[in-house]
């Protein structure tokens, strides 16, 4: 069913999910849904993409009852009808085209009238008339609204059933071709772009004609069953045998023949986008990208770990030890033996690991290392997986630190010509435990083999959310000079105690001014107390978000989950004020904690980066945010749908950071999330103070239940290959 109507409020956007307000339905439309002819306003929600007050929009769908709403109309795709003046001036100005805000927009309906459209998409040299318009702006206007205008023909090609972070990955893939592409083999998606959902394209290629024993359905589910293992299990290879049986449970309506398989198989081997190697009687098969990530990585370390550094200066490290530990410069500081071999291995070797849990003395050798280093005339590289880690890492060092993606996005230019041209290098890159293979082969591929590497992390830590174990895999190989730290005698501080005792399985924790428990079972309660908690700590901390952060387990799911924390909260810190300036589909204000959710290497943030709103500039559809760690960025209305509301976080999205005081909370509803590793996460990124507000059984399920963190890898098998060569 096709229906227009015009957006008089959009109350939710989440993604490319929104639910509007809807007026002006014809009413036999209203009278079909058991309206009265005189209701004005309906509502709609699903499927709708970049929506825009009081523009006209056609929807795809059906009307369904509630259970808790009532009658409303179920959106499976949407577009946006420019067909007045008014709709184009609020679509132009809607910020989803870029460089035009409301002078510009108004300059150029004035000009051309009902014709606009077409010359922003045919002609729009034409937009250089226009005063305050040069070539690069019209341009600029131009590409912005064919991007918007080809998103959503793709949009509508999928009935909505698509986030709009797909379809800006199929634009880039594919350009004008996409629908074309998309038309002739929709399966062509899921051979080119990793992460695309097979059910999504497979409704769109049979119900558009091809056979359900078409070969390019076969191919499709042998890529899309090698990314789902490696995305949510973190496995870089799949067996041969085990394969088959995937994908037939993929495609369970026919019966696929093994000889299919097997030609289908050999097909993407010859075409070179998967790998097939021999494990004894066996053979494993492997998505090309993650056989190059770790073999590429396996030869490089292997190479690395044989020689010894010629650079190394004992006299100078142990001068360096001594003034660090000396009586004038810290008096109550003094390395124990083990901490002393970390900094001497980590200097003499060219590649080296440093593993060891909070209050090891992880930071303080970090210190060391890069201050010998220097001495030594090596330049300093620090790198970390995200914005917060590496500011924790410059913060300790006093030099600058990076996170990898900007490193490896810069090609490394980011650190300048002054270090790249020194002689010797040396890589510190901390919570290595964070990183994927395929991140760490970028890393490594721009590390030359005479490069001395130290990898600092902490295994009891959350694995990488990617493919591969490739701290873990290394920490456990004996392949590499490595040193494990132990707790020292000087660091008694009951998170750290605390933190050991949910290593060992222990659920007796010691309380104290510095690790606060609270036990309740009753999630309301619960919720009240974490808001309560945080209400408290911020007053505490002068209202510094940076000191204080709610780290829970679940994004949505149960009352204490982010999305219904950040709800909460925010409405309580930041409320909307009459008449003030909000900013895209997830109405931002001034004051609000943000957090990027994904890599954006035009703005230079990465996910996990935290900042706050600092301006909103709808005439030129522009929205700044201080950001913690990188300075203020600019983020344009597709931009900032990458951000989301922070007050709360996810343990995994907490990774890499440390924080003043935490407030945790632990309930039934977090059932698929109470695992040790994770709650061990969260205790360790509390610096001064712990508050853990938790129902007593999902509390002792989380420390009882053990994670098995067995991932098909193979990069210490590939790096005992390369020592035998």
């Amino acid at each position: 069913m096709i229906i227009k109507g015009k957006i008089d409020k959009i109350f939710a956007v989440r993604g490319d999910w929104a639910s509007i307000l809807v007026s002006g339905l014809p009413k036999e439309e209203l009278k079909n849904a058991g309206f009265a002819l005189s209701k004005n306003q309906i509502m709609f929600v699903g499927n709708i993409p970049n929506p825009v007050e009081e523009c006209e929009m056609g929807f795809n769908g059906d009307w369904v009852n509630h259970p808790k709403y009532g009658m409303q109309f179920k959106v499976t795709a949407s577009n946006l009808l420019l067909n007045d003046k008014s709709s184009l001036f609020k679509y132009l100005t809607s910020g989803f085209v870029e460089g035009c805000g409301k002078k510009i927009a108004e300059a150029i309906i004035e000009k051309f009238g009902d014709n606009a459209i077409d010359v922003i998409s045919n002609d729009f040299e034409k937009l250089t008339e226009i005063p305050k318009i040069g070539k690069a702006k019209a341009k600029k206007i131009h590409d912005s609204y064919i991007n918007t205008c080809g998103m959503m023909h793709i949009m509508n090609l999928f009935k909505g059933q698509i986030t709009q972070k797909k379809c800006v990955k199929i634009h880039e893939t594919y350009g004008d071709k996409a629908e074309k592409i998309i038309q002739d083999n929709p399966y062509q998606l899921i051979c080119d772009i990793r992460g695309f959902g097979f059910k999504t394209v497979d409704e769109l290629a049979v119900s558009s004609g091809i056979a359900l024993n078409d070969p390019r359905r076969v191919k499709a589910a042998i890529i899309h069953t090698l990314d789902t293992i490696s995305n949510d299990q973190g496995h870089c290879f799949i067996m041969l045998d085990e394969l088959g049986d995937n994908i037939r449970s993929l495609i369970d309506n026919i019966d696929v023949p093994d000889k299919v398989i097997i030609k289908e198989i050999k097909s993407l081997y010859e075409e070179e986008k998967i790998i097939l190697e021999k494990d004894g009687d066996f053979v494993r098969v492997y998505l090309k990208e993650l056989y190059d990530a770790e073999n590429d990585l396996a030869r490089k370390i292997s190479i690395m770990k044989k020689y010894r550094n010629r650079a190394y200066r004992e006299d100078i490290v142990d001068d360096t030890i001594e003034l660090i530990t000396s009586r004038e410069t810290n008096p109550d500081f003094e390395f124990e033996p083990l901490q002393v071999e970390a900094v001497k291995t980590s200097l003499r070797n060219h590649f080296s690991i440093i593993t060891g849990g909070p209050g090891t003395g992880k930071t303080t050798i970090i210190n060391a290392v890069a201050k010998a280093a220097i001495a030594m005339k090596f330049g300093v590289i620090l790198l970390a997986p995200t914005g917060r880690a590496s500011r924790k890492l410059a913060e300790s060092t006093g030099l600058e630190a990076y996170t990898i993606a900007k490193y490896t996005f810069s090609k490394g230019a980011i650190v300048g010509d002054e270090i790249n041209n020194k002689p010797n290098r040396l890589f510190i890159v901390d919570e290595t435990s964070m990183i994927d293979v395929e991140n760490a082969a970028k890393l490594f591929y721009l590390i030359k083999k005479t490069d001395t590497v130290v990898l600092v992390g902490d295994i009891d830590q959350l694995p990488s959310i990617g493919a591969g174990n490739f701290f873990r895999d290394l920490v456990s190989s004996g392949l590499v000079p490595m040193v494990k730290l132990t707790f020292t005698h000087r660091f008694k501080g009951s998170i750290a105690e605390n933190a050991r005792s949910i290593n060992r399985g222990s659920s007796k924790f010691k309380e104290d001014d510095e690790f606060e428990i609270i036990k309740e079972k009753d999630p309301i309660r619960r919720q009240e107390l974490v808001l309560a908690k945080y209400y408290e700590e911020l007053k505490n901390a002068g209202g510094n978000y940076k000191r204080v952060q709610i780290i829970v387990p679940m994004r949505q799911r149960g009352d204490t989950c982010t999305n219904t924390l950040n709800k909460i909260i925010r409405d309580k810190v930041n409320p909307l004020r009459l008449k003030q300036q909000v900013f895209g589909p997830s109405q931002f204000r001034v004051g609000d904690r943000v957090m990027q959710t994904s890599n954006d290497s035009e703005l230079g943030v990465a996910n996990g980066d935290c900042g706050i709103v600092y301006a909103i500039d709808n005439d030129n559809a522009s929205m700044d945010v201080m950001m913690d760690v990188g300075g203020r960025k600019t983020y344009n209305k597709l931009q900032s749908t990458n951000l989301t509301i922070a007050y709360a976080i996810t343990v995994h999205k907490s990774q890499g950071s440390e924080y003043m005081t935490v407030i945790s909370a632990y309930g039934n509803a977090d059932y698929v999330m109470l695992q040790r590793n994770l709650l061990y996460t969260a205790v360790t990124r509390a610096k001064n103070k712990m508050i853990l507000i938790a129902d007593p059984q999902a509390l002792y399920r989380a420390v009882n239940n053990i994670e098995p963190i067995i991932r098909n890898t193979s990069i210490n098998e590939k790096i005992a290959k390369y020592d035998r060569i």
